[in-house]
């Protein structure tokens, strides 16, 4: 296992290690929100759900984008067990594989989205912010507690009244593949 900091982020990189991941994008904190500690989850919750900056997420064909990026390489490379694209964020439940280490995962969803979507937008410049936040998963009730939180974010963050109905999702994935269980 290795654990290493890049400025003042934390990261465990090891073959096998299911994590929480969210990246951000570039604009979606102001400078004195990013100086919210890591470890107080509900206020940095709280603040990227506040939907700050440029918001490109939400346009749908950039969101789709990210979203089919994320599930690309799922089941090859990392199994994805959670995900949903928000407006300025995105979360992923994942486990890593042998070949790849997360940093190396989310650098290329990071970098092959950033190209697709200056192209959508119309713009150039930075699209994410240089760094992700990853938790690593103690237990079942830590991995269910995190996929609920997941596809619960946009019904906390008031985007919808059900998770199913966020189209960015696992939830919706999820509730199309088995209606039943929604």
């Amino acid at each position: 296992m290795t654990a290493y900091s890049r400025k003042r982020l934390p990261h465990i990189d090891a073959p096998h290690t299911t994590q929480f991941v969210t990246f951000c994008l570039f604009d979606a904190f102001s400078r004195n929100e990013y100086a919210i500690p890591f470890d107080d989850e509900l206020s940095w919750d709280d603040a990227i759900d506040r939907g700050l900056g440029s918001c490109l997420l939400a346009i749908p064909e950039v969101a789709i984008i990210v979203d089919t990026s994320v599930r690309y390489f799922d089941g090859e490379r990392y199994d994805l067990h959670a995900w949903c694209v928000m407006p300025n964020h995105v979360h992923v439940l994942v486990t890593t594989g042998e070949e790849l280490l997360l940093s190396e995962i989310v650098v290329g969803w990071k970098r092959f989205t950033a190209r697709a979507i200056n192209r959508i937008a119309a713009r150039a410049g930075p699209v994410w912010a240089r760094d992700h936040f990853d938790r690593y998963i103690r237990d079942n009730d830590h991995f269910v507690a995190t996929k609920h939180y997941i596809e619960n974010n946009p019904v906390k963050a008031g985007l919808v009244s059900e998770p199913r109905d966020w189209p960015y999702s696992s939830a919706t994935m999820r509730a199309t593949t088995y209606p039943d269980l929604g």
